[in-house]
């Protein structure tokens, strides 16, 4: 019971998470958790949130652990929202204490939905929206723009920067806008079970196309997942060993990310550029005279895809947006997760119940870009197309065992825990580059398309393993669910260490007070 737990946790239902359009899970904890940071470093669809619960630690990374069912996951950003029956933040460090050195950080404890007992029941949802920036930023118009450049030039006593008016008028930001970007989600879901069997099965796609970066700003998710519980052994005929249940969970993932990081810090990116660039400038260039000078100055210059040339804007690294959107942010990153996770659960004895379970997950993640020869202004260019294909594999097992036993008498109510772990970790890269593409299309950017000379190519890779051995156990105790107590510790070793330094202990000891059960305040005020 929350009440009788002395550690600060916070608790996001599935009712909390329905009638909300979110593709990550990470989105769920935002508003939900006292607390908890949920920062969205940018709105590009796909793109997942930071979360801090601690704030900002001193080791390699801020964020939390996230344990999913009872396995430690690194990344949750391929979970379906829609899958997920509760999320528990432990924010403080009893709580956490159980996990060892990875808690750091805080703990997210994820619970995916599982069957319950009925007939079958066929669930589909569908939901469709459009998104709009929520303001415009207020920039000056092409007419106060020229004034206001005339009249600094006057007073730095030069002749006007702008002599001649112009009458284009540009809004980039509406240029470069996605007007009524969509979003949808599709989920199909199957459910159901007996007395001793429970089901759920999930089908999930999600599409969303992004406000700015139309067609280079797209993501796109699929989603199964199987949830079996099985009970194989149950009779009351005995009161030792008369309780066995299975559980095993299956799942996979699959994204699709167009377009590169479109960062709202990008210092010479879309954004910027977007919001830096003069309104006196035009989209296109239409002008036969300029074009002739294009031809021989920048003759690689960019040709948008209704034919017409994209106008070249000397600003150094500001450069027309949707001409770079075309040539620079090109890339597509399809990363694929396949989780497992098996679990038996027997009852030894009255109060006394063990618990094992394994759980893995492979991660396969495919990253390409291809870039064309192009000229954007004097020094934004590139003079010879290239193709980069990437490939990631990862792989992640866990095993851990757990003892436990309670017992109550009279009102007293006492707790222990023992348990072990054990986990693995291995991921390798291959990744290359090539120049002089015989076809510059996504579809076709592989190596083998290349054509530059051999000592041009680059191949690069690496691998690296990290194993953690682990005992822990609890105590705790309460009586009347008034006066609190836990005690837990945590022996953790990690191969990423020397021999000397690979073993640490970490204990936690907390005490509890509800106030609100002692006498003098049952008369207190409802609020």
């Amino acid at each position: 019971k929350k009440s009788s737990v002395t550690g600060a946790i916070s608790q996001v239902k599935k009712e909390d998470m329905e009638n909300r359009t979110i593709t990550n899970a990470k989105s769920a904890l935002q508003g939900k958790t006292a607390g908890v940071q949920i920062v969205s470093s940018s709105a590009r669809p796909g793109a997942s949130p930071t979360v801090r619960i601690r704030g900002f630690s001193s080791n390699g990374s801020s964020d939390p652990l996230y344990v999913v069912d009872g396995v430690r996951l690194g990344d949750i950003s391929g979970i379906d929202p829609n899958d997920i029956a509760s999320m528990e933040v432990l924010k403080d460090a009893a709580s956490a204490a159980i996990y060892g050195a990875e808690a750091g950080n805080g703990v997210v404890l994820i619970t995916t939905k599982k069957g319950t007992k009925g007939k079958a029941t066929l669930n589909y949802e569908f939901t469709y929206g459009i998104q709009n920036p929520s303001k415009k930023v207020d920039l000056l118009g092409s007419a106060d723009y020229q004034m206001l450049m005339n009249e600094m030039a006057a007073n730095a006593g030069k002749d006007p920067y702008l002599p001649t008016v112009s009458s284009v008028n540009t809004d980039w930001q509406k240029e470069l806008q996605n007007k009524n970007a969509p979003i949808m989600n599709h989920k199909v879901s199957l459910s159901g079970g007996t007395d001793n069997s429970t089901y759920y099965a999930s089908f999930g796609y999600v599409k969303q196309e992004g406000i700015y970066a139309k067609g280079h700003a797209d993501y796109e998710r699929y989603n199964v997942r199987l949830n079996y519980n099985n009970v194989l052994l149950d009779t009351k005929s005995r009161n030792w060993l008369n309780k066995i249940s299975f559980g095993a969970i299956a799942s996979y993932s699959k994204s699709i990310q167009t377009g590169n990081t479109i960062g709202n810090s990008e210092a010479a990116g879309l954004i910027t550029s977007m919001n830096m660039l003069p309104p006196t400038e035009p989209v296109y260039q239409t002008d036969p005279a300029i074009l002739e000078q294009y031809a021989v100055t920048y003759p690689n210059h960019v040709i948008a895809p209704n034919g017409l040339a994209y106008n070249i804007i000397e600003m150094r690294e500001i450069t027309n947006p949707l001409a770079a959107m075309q040539v620079s942010h090109n890339q597509r990153t399809m990363p694929q997760n396949f989780g497992a996770n098996f679990n038996l659960d027997v009852d030894l004895l009255p109060g006394l119940k063990f618990k094992t379970t394994y759980g893995a997950e492979w991660v396969f993640n495919s990253i390409k870009n291809v870039t064309p020869v192009y000229e954007l202004n004097a020094t934004s260019k590139n003079a010879t197309s290239k193709v980069e294909d990437k490939k990631r594999e990862s792989s992640y097992w866990q095993w851990e065992n757990v003892l436990s036993y309670t017992k109550s008498f009279g009102r007293h109510n006492i707790g222990a825990l023992f348990g072990t772990s054990m986990s693995s970790y291995h991921y390798s890269n291959l990744e290359a580059e090539d120049y002089n593409l015989l076809v510059v299309d996504i579809d076709k950017g592989y190596i083998d398309t290349a054509t530059a000379p051999e000592e041009q190519s680059k191949v690069w890779g690496g691998a690296e393993d990290h194993r953690i051995a682990s005992v822990f156990g609890r105590i705790n105790y309460n009586y009347d669910e008034k006066y609190l107590f836990e005690a837990v510790v945590r022996r953790d070793g990690s191969s990423n260490f020397s021999r000397e330094h690979q073993y640490a202990t970490f204990p936690s000891v907390s005490l509890g007070w509800v106030l609100t059960r002692e006498k003098f305040m049952e008369n207190r005020p409802s609020w």
